[in-house]
């Protein structure tokens, strides 16, 4: 078993922190009442928190000696093991209404990691 490698890496990290958007509140120019506006509107800065991101990799390989100065190594890896949905983060984006007079609506936007990942692994050293 000498020229086996195995591998395992279990991440856990608390959520990271976030502004909540509460909505979006619209301006209009009292000069040019078709020149109107929108921006979110924030709560506390920071206050809440994401959930918590966890997640295993695995990993197993074999390495062949090919003489005196080459070798070679082939394996899998998984990352993600039991496909847990992280979110690392949370934006907030206006959408936009069709008509000037209409209401702009707050969409929230999660980037979550990547999913289960099974991966192989070939390499070769001289």
């Amino acid at each position: 078993y000498k020229h086996w490698q195995f591998n395992a890496s279990w991440r856990l990290t608390s959520g990271a922190p976030f502004t909540q958007g509460l909505g979006v509140d619209r301006f209009v120019d009292p000069e040019d009442e078709e020149d109107v506006y929108y921006e979110i509107s924030w709560g506390p800065r920071n206050e809440l928190r994401l959930p918590v991101y966890h997640r295993l990799d695995i990993a197993a390989s074999y390495r062949f000696d090919w003489g005196k100065t080459t070798s070679s190594k082939i394996g899998f890896s998984v990352f993600n093991l039991y496909d847990q949905e992280n979110i690392r983060s949370r934006a907030f984006l206006i959408e936009y209404p069709d008509e000037p007079t209409g209401e702009a609506e707050l969409l929230s936007l999660d980037r979550v990691g990547l999913p289960f990942s099974p991966n192989i692994i070939l390499q070769l050293e001289w």
